[in-house]
Order: structure tokens, then C-alpha cells, then sequence
């Protein structure tokens, strides 16, 4: 479900308006996390990593408007929920799209990941299609400080681009570098903040994920 965002009450009509005449009206931000804890819970618990960070970050955009606003012939809609469609390794080296249903309990959510996961493995294809979406990605082999992505070149793709590197202990603490894109038209600095501090959180208190899906 979604719907049409009311452009002559909409607080945002003035940047939004502003930025959808751009070029380029994307911006991106790159930030270190800290994992510590949430490497920790994933050992203690026998969780995998990949798909239980795919759910935090997929769960944090879930909870910020801003982050399920689409632009669609100019005009501004809001999805009620949006699901991650993140890339996945195949067995020849190339990758694929693989999309999954976002799910608050994150159990669930990793399980249905991991079969669809597994399902792709025999044939994921190249298709992006549909705006209800979070481009996620990860690139395991080198820790960025900042990535750019490739656009179509359609002043309606407002889809946030979200994806990590490769972790790595630094003293006795694990960090690894996120970075998000999205339209600046639809989100500021602030947001992003917020979904940074968001995010931190849970990653410093994942068993509250689980946990009856208690907040933060």
C-alpha cells in the first residue's frame, strides 16, 4: 500500500521542488559503525552476518518516512513498508539481484533471505524493477571510506542506494564503513544522522531486535 503525498501541505515542497530540477540531485553519505557487540551476538547465537545486517538496515529505513518516499511523473508517493533487493555472489563469480519480503521479526526475515538466497544461486536475474525497493550491497574485500553507484538517468529514481565493506578490528573494537544514497529532494542530513544513530543502536543492542521486536 502506499500513498500520494499532498504537495500544497508537504513541508519538504520547497526542496523537493529545488532539487528534482538537477542533474544530479543525489547525495551520499559514508560512516564508520561499530559491530563489536553485534559480531559478538551473531557468534554467541550462530546467526549469519550478511542477511541479519541486511534486516537492521532494511528494519531502520522501514521506520523513516524518508526512506519510503518515491517520486513517480513528478509527483511524491510513500509506501507504506519497503524490502531490500540486495546482491548476492553466484558460483562464476558474477552477482545477482536477489528481493525479499521485508518482515518486522527478524528470524523470520533471515530465513525466508536465506532461502531465497539459496533459490537465486541457480539463475538470480539483472532486474531492479519497481520503487517499493532498498538497493543493498556489500563489497566484503575492501573497507571503503566512500563508494558511488551507477544511475539510470531517470529524474524519478529515488530508490536509496545502502552498502557496506569489509570489517576490521581496530584496538579491540570491529568497524566497518556504510555508506547511503538517496534523493535530496526527499531526505537532508538529519535523516541520515538519524539513521546512523538508529542503526548504531541496534547494532550495539541486537538481542532487542528479537526480543519481542522491542524498540531501542
Amino acid at each position: 500500500m502506499m500513498r500520494e503525498i499532498d504537495m500544497k501541505s508537504w513541508s519538504r515542497r520547497e526542496h523537493y521542488q529545488l532539487f528534482y530540477t538537477y542533474a544530479k540531485p543525489y547525495f551520499s553519505l559514508s560512516a564508520q559503525l561499530d559491530l563489536t557487540q553485534f559480531k559478538a551476538w551473531l557468534k554467541e547465537t550462530g546467526r549469519p552476518f550478511f542477511p541479519w545486517m541486511v534486516y537492521l538496515v532494511s528494519r531502520v529505513a522501514n521506520e523513516m518516512p524518508e526512506f519510503r518516499q518515491r517520486i513517480r511523473a513528478g509527483a511524491v508517493v510513500e509506501h507504506d513498508v519497503v524490502h531490500p533487493s540486495f546482491t548476492i555472489m553466484l558460483p562464476d563469480e558474477r552477482f545477482g539481484f536477489c528481493a525479499t519480503p521485508y518482515q518486522l521479526a527478524g528470524d523470520a526475515f533471515v530465513e525466508t533471505a536465506l532461502e531465497r538466497m539459496a533459490a537465486a544461486q541457480n539463475g538470480a536475474l539483472l532486474s531492479d524493477d519497481g520503487d517499493d525497493l532498498l538497493f543493498i550491497t556489500s563489497v566484503p574485500w575492501v573497507a571503503f571510506n566512500g563508494i558511488s553507484h551507477a544511475m539510470r538517468g531517470d529524474d524519478s529514481d529515488a530508490v536509496p542506494r545502502i552498502a557496506w565493506g569489509k570489517y576490521e578490528q581496530v584496538g579491540e573494537r570491529w568497524k566497518m564503513t556504510l555508506s547511503v544514497q538517496v534523493h535530496h529532494g526527499l531526505a537532508d542530513g538529519l535523516h541520515l544522522g538519524r539513521f546512523f544513530a538508529r542503526l548504531q543502536a541496534f547494532l550495539t543492542e541486537p538481542a532487542k531486535c528479537v526480543e519481542g521486536c522491542s524498540t531501542v
